[in-house]
């Protein structure tokens, strides 16, 4: 069973610019904006900036590999994303090649021993 929950206050403004969101435990969550990634910590009811400024459109969560992959920036690049920058480490955010103008991404399991992770992108060619 579900139940929905507020959690944020609907007058901030980066609630009314979110793009897309994740549960990363459960006491964080990360949420995609046009102002860029930001973490919820639920424990400490804070928000915090993660990273650069760049409008992330859509974004997925990978558990196993503690990576975030998001489509960001005005060009729609993808980038990984490790946890470990949800916690305020200077961490490099790893641009995937040849993802320029990316419409949109998912991913998931393509075999189970050795657990093995794709990531499949759309691309508008140019």
């Amino acid at each position: 069973i579900f139940r929905a929950k507020e959690l944020l206050d609907n007058t901030l403004s980066i609630v009314k610019n979110v793009m897309s969101g994740a549960i990363i435990d459960p006491d964080r969550l990360v949420i995609g904006t046009e102002e860029g990634l930001f973490c919820l910590d639920l424990d400490r009811s804070e928000i915090a900036k993660v990273g650069e400024g760049k409008k992330i459109y859509l974004l997925e969560y990978i558990t196993e590999e503690q990576l975030i992959v998001v489509l960001s920036g005005k060009q729609r690049h993808v980038r990984l994303v490790p946890v470990r920058a949800l916690d305020g480490d200077e961490v490099e955010w790893i641009k995937v090649a040849e993802t320029k103008g990316c419409i949109t991404l998912t991913t998931g399991v393509v075999r189970r021993n050795p657990l093995t992770y794709c990531l499949c992108v759309a691309i508008k060619k140019q």
